[in-house]
């Protein structure tokens, strides 16, 4: 609470000094104008805010521009006394020696600009108003935490984790400290200036059955203040002599309580989230307020509540699928949620991708590591999630480059930064403890600004170095930044070390977005760009996405790799495919090593109108996680030259499964209750046209609608078996996998193929065969035919076709025919058909008059929407005493 009233102290002095500095001479100058960002609560809980000036001249000359003004806009002079509204029912009220901002009603969320001049010195507030932010951190501490940050864990004892290291032990690299530091990183970068009155944060810990509130808040106080987690302000943030600790470090150091191994009893997710919705939000969401959840785990939920499929509907665990939560009811669907992981198993992959929502389904915030990496999670969570979190408020990266920092040695990044940037973000990012042995320097256009900095912090594994514009206005944020990180300490051996620039910049917009975040294999890739600057689309900047995809599919490679003697799961491992990755991992890594081979390529976007830029990438040929790297390079007249980075994780589905893939049905029964055991191999068809299978891992991913899931068995070689119940003999089901569903019908024909698209429409051309009294009369020539059709199931289907049949010379038929149609060998990509119909057809010169068909074909399915088949058909029509028939090349396209 200290801490708290301190801060509330620091913001309610008045802050017109850093304007007179802004200036060089007592009049007007021009040039660059230094914003001042204040962020208010909106709704009723803002007081005021005062404005005054050091200057003491006899009288005070105020003049007003609503708005981000300069020497040249055009000044009004307010009345004494009077409120001068700035929208969104926040006012400024000029007096003789002050300008008070206060609230006419509930203040609305949105940014309101004043520029204010005082006897020709001027200045420019930007009043960010928005919701106080309740933000709650859901982190896994089971045992695997305690791995080392590069190691995976494997079997009972986790041999690839250093089991003795404790949680309060900052020596050992493990993942518990690596994600600490990151929580700290972020915590950190909140300054007084962006925190309002209602900021609150609360965590949450979880492993197995149980799930704890952190020390620092309690179940009698769910949240407290943000400041309550950060270092108090100090006088010297530059002294690193003996860097203090955090209180959210000294929590995470301590937690378990006593310094104490972290838990032995599994993963639930479900058990987390359940205590961050139901407990520490009230399972109630709060219009008042953004509510935000940020989940960490690095391994799979393995007991205690359970995310079903969807990651949706928490259940009570895997075996009762009763609903505890379900995050899509109305009263906590405003609550938003964010995923991040360090796991490679694809089913997990995509549950955490499932839950995250942030408000856009199609694209969630899902924050991953890429294939065959552990470490890098830090810089996900301190650096992605955050800018995620806050980007309404502005950080935005500027770019970001990896370099190898060996001892006594030094690396360095140059970042082009653009004007009217009211923070800049500088952060290193190490691959094992060692950010407090490295040297750290910032130079601004070759000048040498590191003492400058506003604050430093640095942590075990994370150095933040940070430039507040408004509070050097000697020091402008346009030009170019140089990042400079050496060592002179024998602890480096080849270390990576990542550097970031962040942008905190309230003029540039720039958001990067797929159009279809729910990707599956076989389509395509359409990444997006939007940018503006004060409010100006940018047009005519160069944009680029770079892709980088698993080298191969790893749900492939752990379907048809054969282990003999795979060890026992572990109370770390939930399923046998994360238990087959982790036994390669650590015995046979050749395995592994095409899917680790990382592709990449970069796509160049175009410009669409309106400063939105798109492009397409095709070649989204495997399942697993692909990260799309967003770059801009563009310039504004207001900004000057921006450039901009995002990146995004996105999970790459399976394909539409066939479940015909080796597949049967058997049916026992036992006291009126019918039991069929699904015996399958989920596969689909690959772009190559090759066969792939989804691959072990997926046992806590089956629904089942329609009749009871009794259990599923993992084969650990992509074979799977469903035991379904139910009191129907031949049930109608629907079956997922994920939230995809694979099957839809009787359980009976479960082993035919699902057909997922049953509208379709063909177009078929070619020649006419006139027979009987028309042969006598005529020769052939065009046939022409259009139809839609509804499949009702693997074997049968109707067709409405449209028909002209034309002869030379100069006769033809018009007709319209209904099919009731047979088909053939269904489980081959070629399919035969045969059906009979009736219908309606107009000769030439003669009254319509009805007939029959008989129609014979086949076609070739390339992928589920399109095949190319021939069709031969014959037409009879008795009262006009004409007989033809037609033979047709088709295309067949499925809706």
């Amino acid at each position: 609470m200290k801490n708290l009233i301190f801060a509330l102290a620091f913001l309610s002095v008045p802050y017109w000094a850093t304007a007179q500095a802004i200036e060089s001479a007592p009049s007007c100058p021009g040039g660059t104008q230094l914003e001042f960002i204040k962020h208010i609560p909106s709704g009723t809980g803002f007081l005021t805010f005062t404005i005054t000036s050091n200057i003491v001249p006899p009288t005070y000359t105020w003049e007003y521009f609503l708005g981000a003004g300069n020497c040249g806009s055009v000044f009004s002079s307010p009345t004494l006394g009077v409120p001068i509204p700035l929208g969104g029912n926040l006012q400024a009220t000029f007096n003789a020696t002050q300008v008070i901002i206060s609230r006419s009603g509930s203040l609305l969320e949105g940014e309101r600009l004043l520029t204010i001049k005082c006897n020709n010195r001027v200045k420019t507030y930007r009043f960010v108003v928005r919701d106080p932010l309740q933000m709650i951190m859901v982190l896994d501490r089971s045992g695997s935490m305690e791995c080392d940050i590069d190691e995976v864990a494997s079997g009972a004892t986790w041999p690839g984790c250093a089991t003795g290291n404790t949680a309060g032990d900052a020596t050992d690299d493990v993942r518990w400290h690596a994600l600490r530091d990151a929580i700290d990183a972020f915590v950190n970068k909140l300054d007084t200036h962006h925190k309002v009155t209602g900021d609150e944060m609360g965590i949450v810990y979880f492993a197995g059955n149980t799930a704890v509130q952190g020390l620092l808040t309690n179940d009698g106080d769910e949240l407290a203040p943000i400041g309550v987690f950060q270092l108090p302000m100090v006088a010297n943030p530059l002294d690193l002599g003996g860097p203090m600790v955090t209180p959210i470090v000294a929590e995470m150091n301590t937690n378990p309580p006593g310094g104490a191994p972290l838990a032995r009893d599994g993963t639930s997710l479900g058990e987390g989230m359940y205590k961050a919705i139901v407990e520490r939000f009230n399972n109630a969401e709060d219009a008042s307020k953004r509510q935000v959840i940020l989940l960490f785990t690095d391994g799979e939920q393995n007991t205690g509540k359970w995310f079903d499929g969807t990651g949706k509907i928490i259940q009570n665990s895997q075996s009762d699928l009763a609903t505890a939560l379900n995050t899509t009811n109305t009263s906590i669907d405003a609550i938003e949620i964010y995923s991040a992981g360090v796991i490679n198993v694809s089913a997990a992959e995509l549950l955490l991708q499932n839950i995250a929502d942030n408000h856009t389904p199609a694209n969630p915030s899902y924050f991953s590591v890429m294939p065959g990496a552990v470490s890098g999670f830090e810089n996900e969570m301190a650096g992605n999630a955050f800018n995620e979190i806050y980007n309404d408020f502005s950080p935005q990266f500027v770019r970001f480059d990896k370099h190898i920092l060996a001892y006594n040695s030094s690396v360095q990044s140059d970042f082009d930064v653009n004007k009217n940037v009211s923070r800049v973000i500088f952060e290193a990012y190490f691959d094992a403890p060692l950010a407090k042995d490295a040297q750290y320097k910032v130079l601004h256009n070759g000048v040498d600004v590191t003492t400058q900095a506003s604050k430093i912090h640095v942590n075990d594994h994370i150095a933040t170095i940070i430039y507040n514009s408004y509070e050097l206005p000697n020091l402008p944020s346009e030009g170019k930044w140089t990042f400079v990180v050496s060592n002179t300490d024998d602890k480096f051996s080849k270390n990576t070390v990542a550097l970031y620039a962040t942008a905190d910049d309230h003029h540039v917009e720039f958001d990067g977005y797929l159009d279809n975040g729910r990707l599956h294999v076989g389509q395509t890739l359409k990444a997006n760009v939007a940018v503006s600057a004060a409010g100006q689309p940018i047009t005519d900047a160069i944009v680029t996405a770079t892709i980088i995809k698993p080298g191969e599919d790893l749900g492939m490679i752990l379907a048809t790799t054969n282990i003999s003697n795979l060890p026992p799961k572990s109370l770390e491992i939930g399923t046998c495919g994360a238990q087959k990755l982790d036994y390669l991992e650590t015995n046979n890594k050749a395995a592994l090593a095409q899917w680790k081979n990382l592709q990449q390529r970069t796509i160049t976007l175009t410009h669409q109108g309106k400063g939105v830029y798109s492009g397409t990438y095709n070649d989204v040929d495997v399942t697993g996680n692909y990260k799309i790297i967003y770059h801009l390079k563009g310039n504004s007249p207001v900004s000057g030259t921006i450039e901009r980075t995002e990146d995004q994780t996105i999970h790459v589905r399976f394909a539409p499964i066939n479940v015909n893939l080796s597949s049967k049905t058997t049916k026992t029964s036992k006291d009126g209750i019918y039991y069929h055991t699904l015996n399958f191999r989920p596969g689909y068809k690959a772009p190559d046209g090759k066969t792939r299978y989804i691959g072990p891992g997926y046992e806590g991913m089956f629904k089942v609608q329609g009749a009871r899931l009794v259990a599923v068995g993992d084969q650990c070689d992509g074979n799977y078996d469903l035991v379904v119940s139910s009191p129907n003999r031949n049930p109608n089901v629907r079956i997922q996998v994920a939230d995809d569903q694979i099957y839809s019908g009787r359980i009976n024909q479960f082993d035919e193929p699902f057909i997922r698209r049953k509208w379709n429409i063909s177009a078929h051309a070619g020649t006419t065969n006139p027979s009987g009294t028309l042969d006598s009369t005529y020769n052939s020539s065009l046939a022409a035919e259009l139809d839609l059709a509804y499949r009702f199931s693997n074997r049968f289907s109707g067709e409405l076709v449209g028909g002209y049949y034309s002869f030379n010379p100069s006769f033809s038929i018009l007709g319209g025919t209904a099919y009731a149609k047979a088909h053939l060998n269904t489980n081959n990509p070629l399919q035969v058909f045969i059906g009979l119909g009736g219908g309606i057809y107009k000769p030439t010169n003669t009254d319509a008059t009805t007939g029959i068909s008989l129609r014979l074909g086949a076609e070739r399915f390339f992928n589920e929407r399109f095949s190319l088949g021939i069709d031969v058909a014959g037409f009879s029509l008795p009262d006009a005493d004409m007989n033809f028939g037609i033979i047709c090349g088709s295309l067949r396209y499925k809706l």
